[in-house]
């Protein structure tokens, strides 16, 4: 069995393709010229209002100018006053925190865990700060007397508490340990 295949479209019927004709480009000219005569003339209309516009707007902007020129509003000066008194109580704060001494808490606790002694710990750390001056309190607990002398040595060797001398010292022998507390009187830091 043979097998045939007939083409049935020819070129015959497929419809030539159209394209505008001179006469329709023309017409499409045409219109798309007067469409754009008559935008325009429409903006050439309105072209007076938006100068009227314009100008209210300038007037405006001069009466704003020299109404800002003048007097401020009660509002704005109660406002301003507020404000200087804020800078003002900034400026005391910024003048208290230069006089804070050069060392921070932080780096008497790092001078406290750099003076490690053997078979002594702190149980209370109290640092207070009055202005330029610093008062340092230590209380703790050692499993024997001279330990306590030699916390003072380390902490007299350290560079943030060089300069302090411990005034109290109570030392009190409890149940095998050797309760302690140190206190210095409020010295300026170095």
């Amino acid at each position: 069995m043979t097998t045939q295949q007939v083409n049935l479209l020819s070129a015959e019927l497929i419809p030539p393709r159209v394209w505008l004709s001179a006469r329709e480009l023309m017409i499409g000219i045409g219109i798309f010229t007067t469409l754009l005569l008559a935008y325009s003339a429409l903006q050439a209309l309105n072209l007076p209002a938006l100068k009227d516009i314009e100008q209210a707007a300038q007037a405006q902007l001069k009466k704003m100018n020299t109404a800002v020129a003048g007097e401020p509003p009660a509002q704005i000066a109660a406002r301003i006053s507020e404000l200087k008194a804020e800078q003002a109580r900034q400026r005391s704060l910024l003048e208290t925190l230069q006089d804070v001494p050069q060392h921070s808490f932080s780096a008497y606790l790092k001078g406290l865990s750099e003076s490690r002694v053997e078979g002594l710990w702190l149980e209370k750390i109290q640092l207070e700060r009055e202005r330029k001056a610093t008062r340092i309190g230590l209380s703790g607990r050692s499993l024997a007397t001279p330990q306590v002398p030699a916390l003072l040595d380390a902490l007299g060797s350290d560079e943030v508490f060089g300069g302090y001398q411990f005034t109290d010292l109570e030392v009190k022998k409890t149940d095998g340990y050797v309760q302690f507390s140190l206190l210095t009187q409020a010295e300026e830091a170095s």
